[in-house]
């Protein structure tokens, strides 16, 4: 199912990596390589954390505006700054998200579907540091080269692997496995057409243990940010409550919910004084903040009858 939204989508990365993945066909990088010039790609590909102590510090002096780290009178020396600040800020989101799901979740050696895997930072950061089997689930196109490529150049073909599909038709999807131990979202549950129908296929696709993790953006109420936002990045963004009762009346229980929305701020207001920032969508999520219609939680679950 390759919608027209998706077209669009698929337009937006591709644009992004023609400007900035160039490399991807040099034949002669080594991981360590890889990694560096990927950090640019990663910024914007989901967002970010403040959790470092060194941010820590500048939030409590600026007031979630944490600019005394950059030095004004050199511009470009800044900008490398504020790239590697949000880099920062992106890598310490997923290992949250990680350091929280392990303490509920055996995570060494389990089989992981991560759905809308993007530019892949959740996956290979568990294939190689925790040696899980996994398998990313990605509807753009342009992705799954990518994701194909780092693959090949990070020599893990035996431990990860894509697939090219559409979360809101996992069951018509042909994946790896047919259970997982742990199903994850990173910043997708927002692409979800039917939530009842996606939880009820995730419940299918769980082993007897398995876990669902999720970390998001929701609403409390509706607001002009948010439509923005939704019309901006084609999706849709869930009611906090709503996605709880969905996940319940879906036979799941929530183990563990951490609302993250002041640790999200701060990532916001840096990334607005980025250069190659879009301006409006950085606006519309501040916006969003300021006026409280915006959440950023993570919620992890698990079916019921199971610990």
């Amino acid at each position: 199912m390759y919608t027209k939204a998706a077209q669009q989508y698929d337009f937006k990365v591709k644009e992004d990596l023609l400007n900035q993945l160039p490399f991807l066909f040099d034949h002669s990088l080594t991981d360590k390589s890889l990694d560096e010039l990927l950090m640019q790609y990663y910024i914007f590909h989901h967002y970010g954390l403040t959790l470092h102590q060194k941010t820590k510090q500048l939030q409590r002096k600026n007031r979630y505006f944490p600019l005394n780290m950059i030095d004004i009178r050199n511009l470009k020396q800044d900008q490398e700054l504020i790239a590697r600040e949000l880099y920062q800020q992106e890598l310490n989101q997923t290992e949250y998200f990680i350091k929280q799901i392990s303490k509920y979740h055996q995570l060494s050696g389990q089989r992981v579907l991560d759905i809308g895997a993007g530019s892949g930072g959740m996956s290979f950061y568990l294939t190689e540091n925790f040696h899980c089997q996994t398998t990313m689930l990605n509807l753009s196109k342009e992705q799954v080269k990518l994701l194909k490529r780092i693959i090949t150049l990070k020599k893990i073909a035996g431990k990860a692997n894509v697939v090219a599909g559409n979360m809101n038709a996992l069951s018509s999807i042909r994946l790896a496995t047919t259970k997982f131990d742990l199903i994850l979202q990173n910043e997708t549950d927002m692409y979800i057409t039917s939530l009842s129908n996606f939880l009820a296929n995730i419940g299918k696709l769980l082993s007897a243990d398995g876990c669902y993790a999720t970390i998001s953006w929701y609403k409390t109420r509706e607001s002009q940010n948010i439509k923005n936002i939704d019309r901006y990045y084609f999706t849709a963004m869930k009611n906090l409550e709503y996605f709880r009762g969905e996940l319940i009346d879906q036979n799941f229980k929530i183990i563990q919910e951490i609302d993250l929305t002041e640790y999200a701020k701060p990532y916001w207001y840096l990334r607005n004084t980025f250069q190659h920032a879009k301006g409006f969508v950085e606006a519309e999520f501040i916006g969003g903040l300021e006026n409280g219609s915006l959440k950023y939680q993570l919620i992890i679950a698990k079916k019921n009858g199971v610990r």
